[in-house]
């Protein structure tokens, strides 16, 4: 039996050299994904590892590099059934010489691996519950993958130490007969290949929205009270890795119906805090805008707004496919490969006074400044900064209690500032100044309210606006979603699409 668990054959030393190789690209973009949710503390931003670990799409990478481990075992497995060498692993556990404490040890390796691919994969497709089911999710992968590496570490150190000297023995050792078993071979690598594409569509399945045609119209004002809302069959989902959330993590529930014109979206989540912080501060040296004193390593998180974006694409890829994790320069930047993605936004302080989102899309990233990011053309009005960065300066100051979030100048409660002589150092005033916009940016319409812990927002867009930059809202497409918790950058999400099935 000794003899025999020595040998090796083809299939054999390349799972295990291919799966050595995809371990070590897992951990490489596992700790990318960590540092970008804020969970690793292990490097800072322009040190060594943070210019040596992959940037760009890393999500779907360790999506796919995960699968393809978990293809590459199968292989392995289904070769060792099919060329009767199960042995290999059926005497890690039955062998009566064997000592149970690497029995044990063998088992703590097949369960904490396959823990930690669960957990991944779930944490991926958002199949959790609440807050807390991600968190529990989050530390059964964050643990079983450190505790995984310690004990391939410990596995390897054991095989250099042993008398045989087993590790290069599997790549160079003795080989059993026939070395190479085209059969086995070709139907290991179909069946595994059929299991991991189909987990991989299944992890991109995204859950249907129905837009039913319904004879309805309904006033936006962000509360929902129409009896026609709770007649529509909602999609529920959980949006992940935001800042400010409870574990980072919100609960969705999305309506929609269209009528003859429209497209109308319900849509609410939990927000503990109902975020109105976007400020000017008056110091010794003049004004500027309000800040954090120790910022966060994605932008501003305490001196902020709330906001939602919704994002329109042509494929189930969806957002994971613009996302770009510390590229090409920063944090991350949103673009596309070529197509055109609408992006709604609406936003808590700077859009809801005057009942619209910011039209905007993505394109290809052209070097430019906007990082593939842009918006419709605005003919006038929009949200603007109410700081003359020249002068260092408020243009505006309000008159009473009901400007004290925003700024708008058509308000008989605001004044233009001419002096501030009688303003103390240490005052605020809103940061925002809010006008209706007018052009291709004010196509959507949108008003939220806040109560109960819950932002409510409801949508409304024309099906078809005539815009380069708009899709029109017929047949099917796929819909991106991201909330922001008093954050400017740092949004959670929900990785796969949903998919808007548009009744004609």
């Amino acid at each position: 039996m000794e003899e025999k668990f020595h040998r090796f054959n083809l299939v054999t030393r390349l799972t295990h050299l291919t799966a050595t190789i995809l371990l070590v690209m897992l951990y490489a973009t596992g700790l990318r994904l960590a540092w970008f949710s804020g969970s690793s503390p292990l490097f800072e931003p322009g040190g060594l590892l943070d210019r040596i670990l992959p940037t760009g799409q890393v999500y779907r990478t360790h999506l796919l590099l995960g699968l393809s481990l978990l293809s590459v075992g199968l292989v392995y497995l289904i070769d060792l059934q099919l060329t009767g060498r199960m042995y290999r692993l059926t005497a890690l556990f039955f062998d009566k010489k064997r000592d149970y404490r690497k029995k044990l040890f063998y088992l703590s390796i097949f369960v904490v691996c396959a823990v930690t691919i669960i957990s991944g994969f779930s944490l991926y497709i958002g199949s959790y519950r609440g807050a807390a089911g991600y968190a529990f999710m989050k530390g059964l992968h964050h643990y079983g993958t450190a505790l995984l590496l310690i004990l391939i570490v410990v596995h390897m150190v054991d095989l250099v130490f042993a008398k045989e000297f087993r590790i290069n023995s599997i790549f160079l050792g003795y080989t059993v007969r026939p070395f190479l078993n085209l059969r086995s071979l070709v139907i290991s690598v179909v069946v595994a290949g059929l299991v991991g594409v189909g987990l991989y569509r299944l992890s991109v399945l995204p859950k249907t929205l129905p837009i039913e045609r319904l004879d309805y119209n309904i006033n936006i004002d962000g509360h929902a009270f129409e009896q026609d809302w709770s007649e529509i069959e909602p999609v529920r989902l959980q949006a992940a890795n935001g800042a400010n959330f409870e574990n980072t993590v919100s609960e969705i529930t999305i309506r929609g119906f269209r009528n003859d014109l429209h497209l109308f979206l319900l849509i609410e989540w939990v927000d503990d805090t109902r975020s109105f912080n976007r400020n000017v501060i008056k110091t010794d040296s003049g004004w500027f805008v309000q800040v954090s004193e120790f910022p966060h390593l994605f932008g501003e998180t305490v001196y902020y707004e709330d906001r939602l974006a919704l994002s329109f694409h042509h494929g189930s890829d969806g957002c994971a496919a613009t996302c770009h994790i510390r590229e090409p320069a920063g944090m991350g930047r949103h673009f596309t490969s070529g197509d055109t993605v609408d992006v709604w936004q609406w936003r808590s302080i700077s859009t809801n006074p005057v009942g619209r989102a910011v039209d905007g899309w993505w394109g290809r990233y052209d070097n430019d400044t906007t990082g593939g990011r842009h918006t419709d053309n605005l003919a006038s009005g929009g949200c603007f900064e109410n700081l003359n960065r020249e002068w260092q300066e408020p243009f505006f100051l309000p008159l009473g209690v009901s400007m004290r979030y925003w700024i708008d100048p058509r308000s008989e409660h605001v004044t233009p500032f001419f002096g501030d002589e009688a303003v103390s150092v240490g005052a605020r005033v809103p940061g925002i100044i809010v006008t209706p916009p007018v052009g291709d940016r004010a196509d959507v319409s949108a008003v939220g309210a806040w109560a109960g812990n819950r932002w409510t927002v409801e949508i409304s867009r024309r099906l078809k606006t005539g815009s380069d930059f708009d899709f029109d809202l017929t047949g099917s497409c796929y819909m991106g979603i991201a909330l922001f918790d008093n954050a400017e950058k740092k949004h959670a999400f929900h990785l796969p699409s949903i998919r808007l099935e548009i009744e004609p």
